[in-house]
């Protein structure tokens, strides 16, 4: 997969555009609403043998829009999406870098500069997806802004239990500390990155959303070793495993798997 870094102004090669099926939207966890989104895209680019390409953002819109002093924490931070697109066989991905100047584009100029000039033949989104200043451009301006250039694909809400499987969802679901609720929207169990600093001790260097403050029953997995364990959570982007102490050496990239809040440390 290749990814291409985009900022306003768009300026990209025409020689390197291709004709393409297009998921649009940010994907923060690419959770089972997005892949199935990208799925579709997927279908339409085989059946019309077009480029599958994924359009997201970074940093998140909120971040600029929300005047957020303090950096936002994502479900899945972009080097983490990037592995899934390529994993879900995206073949290019575009990172659009989401500052003050593209949020004060109109949904026209943004249609022009960043659908039709990369040469989207197919565009599917959200149905509740906006773009454009102050968020004026909805599902409904992309079909009338992109007529003639491009189709439209709309995908309907995707519900659990009367709820909607969406981003913000899973959110509240790591911040309390629920996560054993969380592979019925996201479709897995929430993994984070960390790294190895001391004895039983990790660092989350990415901006990864941590789960609530407590103990918790994982798995941890490295290159060449698994095994489930009870960790506990610290808000200073900290994890501590309470037992395997000599899991992976120091430096060494683990992946957490988070299974179930606990109320307390189990006894031995």
């Amino acid at each position: 997969m290749e990814t291409i870094h985009l900022s306003h102004p768009c300026e990209i090669e025409t020689t390197t555009k291709c004709s393409c099926a297009m998921a649009l939207g940010f994907f923060d966890g690419i959770h089972i609403a997005h892949q199935s989104l990208i799925n579709r895209a997927a279908r339409i680019a085989r059946a019309e043998k077009l480029a599958l390409t994924v359009m997201t953002f970074y940093p998140h819109p909120r971040q600029i829009v929300g005047h957020m002093l303090e950096p936002m924490k994502y479900l899945t931070p972009l080097r983490i999406k990037e592995q899934i697109f390529s994993r879900l066989g995206v073949d290019r991905l575009y990172v659009v870098r989401f500052d003050e100047n593209i949020a004060k584009l109109s949904s026209s100029d943004f249609v022009q500069e960043y659908l039709i000039s990369l040469r989207a033949k197919h565009v599917v989104a959200g149905f509740d997806f906006k773009y454009g200043n102050r968020g004026e451009g909805s599902i409904e301006t992309l079909r009338n802004e992109g007529a003639g250039y491009f189709n439209v694909h709309e995908e309907e809400k995707l519900s659990h239990q009367y709820k909607k499987i969406s981003s913000t969802h899973i959110r509240h679901l790591v911040s309390d500390g629920l996560v054993d609720l969380v592979p019925e929207y996201l479709g897995k169990h929430y993994e984070i990155k960390g790294t190895k600093i001391s004895t039983g001790v990790f660092i989350i260097s990415e901006p990864f959303l941590l789960p609530k403050s407590g103990i918790y029953y994982t798995k941890i997995d490295s290159i060449d070793q698994s095994f489930y364990g009870i960790c506990r959570v610290y808000k200073a982007v900290r994890i501590v495993i309470t037992n395997h102490h000599d899991f992976a050496e120091e430096n060494d990239e683990v992946t957490f798997h988070w299974l179930k809040r606990l109320e307390s440390m189990p006894s031995v």
